[in-house]
């Protein structure tokens, strides 16, 4: 009996009992084995993860430099901006660029630079999203010009050198440029004052016609006549005195065009007698003009001119104050593929402070 009993103990397995056993085992490690590949699957690769940063980093880093050099934000939604660049195709003209999400889960975040095809520049985005930071300044802008009240606008008065006579032949002018506020764009002339005094001879009969002429780049008067009025002889007296002449329906002259004021006799009139005063310092811009061929030619003589003053007005750019709003920084997040580990938020900041639309 104890032979048979330790026969029994020492005897091992059959060869049907170990495929068996091999066989349930396989089937274990098997099952085991595919547990542990859906686990892996199921979470993010720390070299994934790396790689969609990068991506994300890279992305960004386009997105900035667009961003620095803007010069206008033309628009800005959440999920597409589109600035304007200074020149860089070297065609003179401002350049366009845009990033934009279609806002579709795994679609591309593309840049489009002016009417260029689209550039993918991240693949794979989940959520991008974009929210601006910004300041609002006061600032200038230029309106229509406004007009002044008439003004005196140049003149001069002095001791008496000597007279001159208006007559048929003789004819008296004077070349002058205003010189006017710093920052005025044009000026009108509306009046001038002379100070003469009748020439007592022949009766008071004949008038002058003061005209204001355009100049010629020798400073002589043209034909061209801006407008013009009368002085009666018969408003005037045996002594100096001043009178009024007033114009209408000038144009606006540019703020450095000299005008010159021209004393003749009125056409049908007896010979004008008027009598004008001249003098020797004065302003830098007069010069006393004088004709003894009915303005044919012109003398033209420095430092000297006869009592006047012109008056007019003076045009200056129109002005208002803006609320401008003005663009500081751009807050970019950008996600690529799924988990938290892949999404990148960055404040870009807009040194040029780009104005907003």
């Amino acid at each position: 009996m104890r032979d048979a009993a330790d026969r029994a103990r020492g005897r091992g397995f059959t060869l049907v009992e170990m495929v068996a056993s091999l066989g349930a085992t396989a089937v274990l490690l098997g099952a085991m084995g595919s547990l542990m590949v859906l686990a892996t699957r199921a979470f993010p690769s720390a070299a994934n993860a790396s790689d969609a940063r990068l991506n994300s980093g890279a992305a960004m880093l386009r997105m900035a430099e667009d961003v620095r050099s803007a010069r206008r934000l033309l628009s800005l939604t959440p999920t597409e901006i589109e600035l304007e660049l200074a020149d860089r195709t070297g065609d003179g003209a401002a350049e366009t660029v845009r990033f934009s999400w279609s806002g579709v889960a795994g679609e591309p975040l593309l840049r489009t630079f002016n009417t260029l095809p689209d550039e993918t520049i991240a693949g794979d985005v989940r959520a991008f999203s974009l929210t601006s930071q910004c300041i609002q300044k006061q600032a200038t802008v230029a309106t229509a010009a406004t007009e002044s009240a008439a003004q005196m606008l140049s003149s001069y008065t002095g001791s008496t050198k000597s007279t001159l006579n208006v007559g048929t032949s003789s004819w008296v002018g004077l070349y002058l440029r205003p010189v006017l506020p710093v920052g005025a764009t044009g000026w009108r002339p509306t009046r001038v004052l002379i100070r003469a005094r009748s020439n007592l001879s022949g009766g008071a009969t004949g008038s002058t016609m003061v005209e204001l002429r355009s100049v010629a780049t020798n400073d002589n008067p043209t034909t061209t006549v801006l407008a013009s009025g009368t002085m009666a002889e018969s408003s005037l007296s045996a002594v100096y005195t001043w009178r009024t002449v007033n114009f209408s329906g000038v144009s606006q002259l540019a703020p450095d065009q000299p005008i010159s004021i021209v004393l003749r006799p009125q056409a049908l009139s007896r010979t004008a007698t008027v009598a004008v005063a001249t003098f020797g310092v004065l302003t830098p811009y007069d010069r006393l003009l004088t004709s003894t061929d009915s303005g044919t030619s012109w003398t033209v003589t420095k430092d000297a001119s006869f009592e006047y003053e012109l008056w007019g007005t003076v045009f200056t750019p129109g002005t208002s104050t803006e609320t401008v709003e003005r663009l500081c920084a751009i807050e970019a997040t950008l996600t690529l593929g799924d988990g938290p580990l892949q999404s990148s938020t960055s404040v870009i900041a807009a040194p040029g402070r780009p104005e907003g639309p």
